[in-house]
């Protein structure tokens, strides 16, 4: 999965704990790999596509029944490095990222609790992964 997995951490915090330093990031790498990663948000201009998916996620990061799991690189002199994080809620699954770089390598296997009936959000890639690891579960993006 990564070259040394013994200096990996893996994080899982509820909705409204999530640290600020990882805050961020999940708002950075959700709204970059929809825009990225499904034609369809592509075409939504972007400051009302900003604007309501900062609340999407905001939504999800208030509510203590959302799980945020990350895998994380320490680096002790700068910022934790986020290899990917999933985000979910019950058996719903919200979203997974995992670095480019590393896809392809189970991680984000690793980051879908068992037992997830529906997923709420796809990219193009997330599709096949959707495919691949949870075949039996629904896309219903309006569970959110």
């Amino acid at each position: 999965m990564v070259n040394n997995p013994e200096k990996v951490n893996s994080l899982l915090y509820a909705g409204p704990s999530v640290p600020l330093k990882y805050r961020n990031a999940i708002f950075a790498k959700i709204k970059r790999g929809l825009r990225r990663g499904n034609s369809y948000y592509k075409l939504i201009d972007q400051e009302t596509f900003n604007r309501a998916y900062d609340a999407v996620i905001e939504m999800w990061l208030s509510r203590p029944a959302v799980l945020i799991r990350f895998v994380v690189v320490p680096e002790p002199s700068l910022e934790d490095v986020i290899i990917g994080f999933s985000i979910f809620e019950g058996a719903t699954l919200h979203f997974v990222w995992v670095d480019p770089n590393l896809r392809r390598e189970g991680l984000g296997r690793a980051l879908v609790p068992a037992g997830i009936t529906a997923v709420s959000h796809l990219t193009t890639t997330g599709l096949g992964f959707w495919n691949a690891v949870i075949p039996g579960a629904i896309f219903n993006p309006f569970i959110s």
